[in-house]
């Protein structure tokens, strides 16, 4: 029995992963930057409290404001986009499927096969992987 799992890569699928990034990988530096970016408005406030005569200031310090604002409420979007700009050409689309002795997943440009079974040895990325190009996609079964 086998499992195929698909996905598509748009937008609101990379704002959900980023999301669920921030919330739970990245708790620290999300408070951390929240902090940053709060002392930032209050000095940002301040410096427009200080200098209300300056209508230049106090724009270019509201604009500050509002854009440290836009980018915490923004964040997950944002971080989608980079994501997705970052990606290589071909990933918008990805399929797994699980067989009993290993899984496999694709893209648009390859095939990676993991074997279930095979152990990993300490420092090494890579020895439950074996990489295909398109068309050229061996049996399940391979002789031991």
């Amino acid at each position: 029995m086998e499992f195929v799992c698909s996905t598509r890569y748009s937008q609101k699928t990379l704002t959900a992963m980023a999301r669920a990034l921030r919330k739970t990988v990245r708790v620290k530096m999300n408070l951390w930057l929240k902090v940053v970016c709060a002392v930032l408005i209050g000095i940002c406030l301040l410096s427009i409290y200080a200098s209300w005569d300056d209508p230049w200031y106090v724009g270019t310090n509201g604009v500050v404001i509002v854009f440290l604002l836009v980018v915490q409420w923004k964040q997950d979007w944002l971080n989608g986009y980079i994501a997705r700009r970052r990606a290589l050409p071909g990933t918008e689309f990805s399929s797994t499927t699980f067989h009993q002795d290993c899984f496999e997943t694709q893209i648009a440009g390859a095939v990676t096969q993991w074997k279930y079974d095979m152990p990993r040895s300490p420092g090494s990325g890579i020895d439950g992987c074996r990489c295909f190009r398109p068309g050229v996609l061996p049996h399940l079964h391979h002789p031991q």
